[in-house]
């Protein structure tokens, strides 16, 4: 069951019924599967560090000022605790009571990949040629965002099986490192990688690009100067063989979306600075879900004015929401995990799910979707990847 809990992540918000994910759908049902075969004999793993993540949670909880919010506010609360009870400690639950191996994992992550690419390929095609994105037929769990042209307005960006092309770049970000490697020393799927390849492109996420290039740049610096020569020259040669082409990907897609970070007028910087005032005049936080409700039927909160219902940007939600000690004690959590994590015995497989956990990280300064099962699943994976290993 666990593996198909995996399979269920690329399709975020397609076949979600009654707002309600397909794979928080898919992987609530195998965690009760698991709970109810095994009864008294089920495992349970809770760690010390996991204390901050239940922490930070109660902070959240604490501050929120039910006089003025009221009790629909706790919807909010609700799915905070089912994301991380139902993709962090239940994935940690399926696997320490199953015989889950990594080299199974590597080969599902392949397979998510390509249910992945094929999505967002079909609706490239589908959008730009025929007209019509996937959710015009299949059921979608929340509505899309506003259609986007790129390349000098000629192409629809595509979205895949979510409601937004970043958010299908986060699949991409949990499945591609270790589904690449699963490719390693296999001819017979070198072309099945030029299609994933091509799937994630043509989403033009410039925030998952950036720090893919910047990650990219950390570990080959970390490699072996041999290695590392290898790898700059390689890399060198391919970007003035295909100069043009990159020149104009970059320009044409990424481009204009950064200059409007540059200049100052994305809805993100606007977010940035108010909810940075929030947070320092509210060091105890404001509550969990606080800020869309206030959103939603004020617009501002004590004064300043809140341009969206999110902060797109998940340190900067923990933070509003929860205060000082709350971003402080997730922060703890992320880094005693990384730090966990280099401890183990150096391996593909380890720096693969190393190199995704910081991918992912990295997208939610641009992305708040604390209830996407990626991040949690990653540091689930990571957390139990000895156990992972010992399995075959």
């Amino acid at each position: 069951m666990f593996y198909i809990c995996l399979l269920s992540i690329p399709f975020l918000h397609a076949f979600g019924f009654f707002n309600i994910s397909f794979p928080l759908m898919i992987f609530s049902i195998s965690i009760f599967l698991i709970v109810l075969s095994r009864n008294l004999n089920l495992r349970i793993n809770f760690d010390k560090k996991d204390n901050l993540l239940i922490f930070f949670l109660l902070l959240g909880i604490i501050s929120i000022d039910f006089s003025r919010v009221g009790f629909e506010n706790l919807g909010h609360v609700y799915l905070w605790i089912l994301s991380i009870g139902v993709f962090y400690f239940g994935t940690k639950i399926l696997i320490i009571n199953n015989s889950i191996s990594i080299s199974k994992i590597k080969k599902v992550f392949f397979i998510g990949l390509m249910i992945t690419s094929i999505g967002v390929i079909f609706e490239f095609f589908t959008a730009n040629f025929f007209g019509f994105y996937l959710s015009d037929y299949l059921p979608y769990a929340i509505g899309e965002l506003d259609e986007t042209r790129n390349f000098s307005g000629n192409l629809y960006r595509v979205r895949g099986f979510s409601a937004e092309p970043g958010f299908t770049a986060m699949v991409y970000e949990l499945f591609l490192p270790l589904g690449i490697l699963y490719c390693y020393k296999k001819p017979h799927l070198y072309l099945f990688v030029f299609f994933i390849l091509f799937g994630y492109l043509i989403l033009t996420s410039a925030a998952s690009l950036i720090i893919l290039a910047l990650l990219i740049i950390i570990f080959l610096a970390r490699s072996n100067f041999k290695n590392f020569v290898r790898s700059v020259l390689a890399i060198s040669l391919l970007g003035l063989i295909f100069y043009n082409q990159i020149a104009f990907y970059i320009f044409e897609s990424i481009g204009p979306k950064l200059l409007l970070v540059f200049i100052g007028e994305s809805v993100r910087i606007e977010l940035l600075t108010n909810l940075t005032s929030i947070f320092f005049n509210n060091p105890f936080g404001i509550g969990l879900g606080t800020q869309s409700f206030y959103f939603e039927n004020y617009g501002s909160f004590q004064g300043t004015i809140l341009p969206g219902a999110g902060a797109l940007n998940l340190y900067l939600e923990i933070a509003i929401s929860s205060g000082y000690l709350g971003i402080i004690s997730f922060l703890f959590f992320i880094i005693i995990v990384l730090f966990k994590s280099f401890k183990y015995s150096s391996s593909p497989e380890r720096n693969a799910l190393i190199f995704s956990f910081l991918w992912l990280l990295g997208h939610h300064f641009f992305l708040t979707e604390y209830y996407f099962p990626m991040i949690w699943v990653t540091i689930a994976l990571l957390d139990k990847y000895q156990l992972l290993l010992k399995h075959k």
